[in-house]
């Protein structure tokens, strides 16, 4: 997308202009907040869910009945989820937490001693060679803002110049899509952010499988004991889609974590597989999760499917029973003998 509708065909020359741009850092904190507030809504579903089998509700279908209380409730939530979820998305942004997110610095072209995006040890290798005085010090103690001074102070500029023209790199620009950084390393600054967001996520998770999994066994131990056909059906569609939750859950979220501790222990370099992750795996998802959890629309993709299915099998129907007829109708080849070669008959005298 950045490639043919910003930048053309030119995207290797304007890299470091898009990922130091705010249109970056705007699709991260979209792409951020929408799937947060997709996995802390259906965190916050399965809880609302185990509660009123705990309480002796005799059904699960939320919502329940429509009051004003309810109303209130369900938005107060929804605000709570989106407020955290946007304070989540933005910390990363916030100036005053920039020696934990900022990975680099761009300059302007005037500036041949930076060339790229430096990140801190660049800096303080140059600094070192300048000034000889920094040389004991480590690059993650020094702030940026200390840096910046120290680098500004070895330059003179005239009047009118455009000067060094810094630029951040940060969190959302370690790579051209733009979205959380989830693969770091050891020597990243914000690995502790970073590690406490999977963290969340797997709790999430552990919170949504449990939950369903408690349904589940609640409502088959308080299945009638006769025998009744309508609540079979019903119970084995429930089963199927908590199975179908727990499992693409399961698939989303597991592998992907399990390949961050990798990366994170530097047992394979997942960098390559970044925007696999980001722009497919994960978002899957977020896309299945309103189907799955809202009856409504389970229902409406349930009729389409079932539809589907009918118009395939009489479509089916209609060729099978097309290509018997026509076999049916079809004279039956009989081959014939040939006729036996006539014997040569004796040729007969002619007389005078």
């Amino acid at each position: 997308i950045v490639d043919e509708f910003v930048y053309g065909k030119g995207y290797c020359r304007h890299q470091s202009d898009w990922l130091t741009s705010p249109g970056c850092s705007v699709l991260g904190v979209i792409s951020t907040i929408g799937s947060t507030v997709s996995l802390c809504s259906m965190t916050v579903l399965s809880c609302i869910r185990v509660s009123e089998i705990g309480l002796g509700g005799r059904t699960i279908r939320i919502p329940g009945p429509i009051t004003k209380y309810s109303v209130l409730k369900t938005i107060a939530l929804s605000l709570v989820i989106l407020g955290a979820s946007i304070a989540l998305a933005l910390t990363p942004l916030v100036s005053v937490y920039e020696d934990f997110f900022v990975n680099g610095m761009k300059y302007s072209e005037y500036s041949k001693l930076f060339v790229g995006l430096p990140d801190k040890k660049t800096h303080m290798r140059v600094i070192e060679q300048y000034y000889g005085r920094t040389r004991k010090q480590k690059s993650t103690t020094m702030s940026w803002k200390v840096l910046t001074t120290l680098i500004e102070e070895m330059f003179y500029f005239e009047e009118g110049s455009p000067g060094l023209d810094r630029k951040k790199v940060g969190f959302y620009g370690n790579h051209g899509v733009c979205l959380f950084k989830y693969f770091v390393r050891d020597d990243d600054p914000q690995l502790p952010f970073v590690v406490a967001s999977l963290a969340f996520n797997f709790f999430c998770f552990t919170i949504i499988a449990v939950s369903y999994i408690v349904i589940n066994i609640v409502s088959t131990r308080n299945l009638p004991s006769r025998n009744n056909a309508a609540i079979k059906k019903r119970n084995r569609k429930m089963q199927r889609k908590i199975s179908i939750i727990i499992a693409t859950d399961f698939l989303c979220w597991i592998p992907f974590i399990v390949v961050c501790i990798l990366h994170k222990l530097s047992v394979i370099d997942a960098s390559p597989w970044y925007a696999i992750f980001s722009i497919i795996i994960l978002p899957i998802n977020s896309v299945f999760n309103p189907i799955l959890y809202d009856s409504a629309l389970s229902n409406i993709l349930e009729r389409h499917v079932t539809r589907a299915k009918s118009a395939v099998g009489h479509t089916y129907s209609r060729l099978a029973s097309t290509f018997s007829s026509s076999q049916l109708l079809r004279p039956p080849q009989v081959e014939q003998p040939l006729a036996p070669a006539a014997p040569n008959s004796p040729k007969k005298k002619l007389t005078a």
